[in-house]
């Protein structure tokens, strides 16, 4: 048997890829596809094959280190097991193509003719069928009655059909790497190489199990990263990561010969020691956790240090078990930054979240809550220049609900603060024109708006449905947000604020002074008034520090051109050093406590028509 070779410029690119090794089988692969039925994809090719070349059989063959497997078939019966010994498609393994004749190769086509139970064969054709690497898995390859030779066209055509073979079968090898991947990438986290939440429990497991063989107790540690999300919009998600490596490094170092580290989700990473002495060398080590995880670090050229909350829990003082061990680590973190220990209360704190979010929720479907309203006055004039719209909730089984707590949760939520969103934003718009039809001039209404709900799509046109539902023109409504809201993203808090503004809808920066108090960021924005937070007005009189920076603020309210207000100005003492320091307008319990809708119309009427307005205490 002599083989035909190929023109190079038909077959190179298959033949250079012929393997080194004489018997390619040799090589251990084995393909899963081995000893699988029909299937689509592979006869549609087979049947192609067939209908160009005119051949009224055509095979792919597959084999492993012992035997070969008729994957698909034209014109014989499907499913043949070959031993690699009696197979006749070596030479095409070994030489990339074979192409051979009947005449003078007479032993050959009864061997081909006996092992497909076929008469009477006297032409053959084969390509050698690659897997990823380059070596050869298989065969493609027609057989005749008819002796005949392939013409450059239909060997040009051959070729490029056994390339589509070739993509079926790799397709199967890549399918099986991603799913190796996608298990890998379930199981370890690779920014930090730490083991994700299935196998990070079955260490957790481990640790505690030597720790009972030792006598010993486990401390674990949950850490929360609270600006995970806005690390990587300011810094970018390459950043983030690195930093979450060094987070991972200075953890492990914690952990001790007898611990472990995972990250069961992105924003947190848990640790765990299983050498802990007593409940109050776990309080130690958790505080120790908190500081090594706030300690400042370096990103994007400079020194940050990072937001975390940190909850820990003991075994098996607090708890009898991995799973009761992590809930009660996680339950005890503060809310709000900071490290804490778990205690019985956690328990029943999450127990009232729980029924209070229930509450909320069918509070605010049937329209239960209740908007206040509290002045904002002209120090000068004792006009009511705006009305803050606040929410008060009264709930028949938990009674009266501070926003202190119900806030958080409904922003927790995001389509509980939306639906909330809406319905603040309705009710205040219809309250304002409700007390604007009673005016001469104006007064605003200014109604908060969470962080979450600043960069929601969406935001805008529930602003605009709000005013048009409510009859009430855009100047007279004003949005607050606060600093932490408006540093998660500068560049698009300012296309928001531009979008309100262009609608005439007036924008306040709430609480400021509590968070970052960024000038960088402060001339971006396109704001129109600064709300100096109570914080610095409670020791106004008596603190000279409060003083400088309350007057700080006035300047550069000034120096921006935008319009400063006092928070929780509750004393006359309080009230005269603003007066002195420039501050025009102010709000507070010393001239206002929030007042219900129905009552705030009496005081606004009388307020802003009477030639000098209402003083304090009036």
């Amino acid at each position: 048997m002599t083989p035909s070779s190929p023109p190079h410029s038909l077959f190179g690119d298959i033949t250079a890829r012929a393997p080194d090794a004489p018997v390619p089988w040799q090589d251990q692969s084995f393909f899963e596809l081995i000893d699988t039925g029909a299937e689509r994809r592979f006869d549609r090719l087979t049947g192609l094959v067939a209908d160009i070349l005119g051949t009224p059989i055509c095979l792919v063959t597959l084999l492993d280190d012992q035997r070969v497997w008729i994957k698909s078939a034209v014109g014989i019966q499907l499913g043949c097991k070959l031993p690699h010994e009696a197979w006749f498609c070596q030479l095409t393994l070994e030489n990339g193509f074979h192409e051979v004749s009947k005449q003078g190769n007479g032993p050959f086509f009864e061997k081909v003719s006996q092992m497909l139970c076929h008469d009477d064969l006297g032409f053959y054709a084969g390509l050698a069928i690659r897997d990823l690497q380059g070596k050869a898995v298989g065969t493609l390859c027609v057989l005749d009655q008819q002796q005949r030779k392939l013409n450059d066209v239909e060997r040009h055509r051959f070729a490029r059909l056994a390339e589509l073979v070739e993509h079926e079968i790799q397709f199967t090898d890549r399918l099986k790497l991603t799913q190796a991947d996608l298990v890998e990438q379930a199981l370890i986290d690779p920014a930090t190489s730490l083991p994700r939440q299935l196998i990070g429990h079955d260490c957790l497991l481990s640790v505690i199990e030597s720790a009972n063989q030792r006598n010993a107790k486990v401390a674990l540690a949950v850490v929360h990263f609270i600006q995970y999300d806005e690390m990587a919009s300011a810094y970018g998600e390459q950043a983030r990561d690195e930093a979450m490596h060094l987070f991972s490094k200075r953890l492990k170092a914690i952990s001790g010969q007898h611990g472990m580290v995972s990250r069961p989700l992105p924003d947190r990473m848990l640790i765990a020691r299983g050498d802990i002495a007593s409940i109050s060398s776990a309080h130690q080590w958790a505080e120790h956790i908190y500081y090594e995880a706030i300690r400042p670090y370096d990103i994007a050229n400079g020194k940050r240090s990072a937001q975390v909350a940190v909850g820990a829990c003991l075994y098996p003082d607090q708890s009898d078990g991995a799973e009761e061990l992590s809930r009660r680590a996680n339950i005890a973190k503060p809310s709000q930054g900071g490290f804490s220990f778990y205690d019985e209360g956690d328990e029943s704190r999450v127990l009232r979240r729980d029924q209070m979010t229930r509450a909320f929720i069918e509070s605010l479907a049937q329209s239960r809550l209740n908007l206040v309203f509290q002045p904002i006055v002209s120090y000068s004039t004792g006009r009511v220049v705006a009305c803050e719209a606040l929410t008060r909730w009264e709930d028949s089984e938990l009674g009266t609900v501070s926003p202190g707590e119900f806030i958080p949760i409904v922003e927790d939520n995001p389509m509980l603060c939306q639906e909330f969103t809406r319905w603040v934003l309705l009710r205040a718009c219809q309250a304002a024109r409700v007390w604007n039809d009673m005016l001469d001039e104006p007064v605003r209404v200014n109604v908060n708006i969470s962080g979450t709900e600043l960069y929601r799509e969406g935001l805008i046109e529930d602003i605009d449905a709000a005013l048009m539902s409510a009859g009430l023109a855009p100047e007279q409504l004003v949005i607050e947000v606060t600093e932490q809201a408006l540093i998660q993203s500068i560049d698009r808090a300012v296309k928001t604020l531009e979008k309100l503004r262009s609608r005439g809808v007036m924008t306040a920066l709430d609480d400021f002074g509590t968070g970052y108090s960024s000038l960088s960021y402060l001339r971006q924005l396109p704001l129109d008034t600064l709300k100096i937070d109570r914080s610095f007005i409670i020791d106004l009189a008596t603190d000279c520090t409060a003083r400088e920076v309350t007057r700080g603020i006035v300047n550069i309210g000034d120096a921006l051109k935008i319009n400063v207000v006092a928070e929780g100005v509750e004393t006359e003492a309080q009230q005269a050093v603003l007066s002195d320091i420039g501050i025009e307008h102010m709000q507070g319990y010393l001239w206002h406590r929030p007042i219900a809708c129905e009552a705030l119309g009496e005081i606004l009427t009388r307020a802003n028509a009477t030639i000098g307005g209402i003083r304090p205490d009036a």
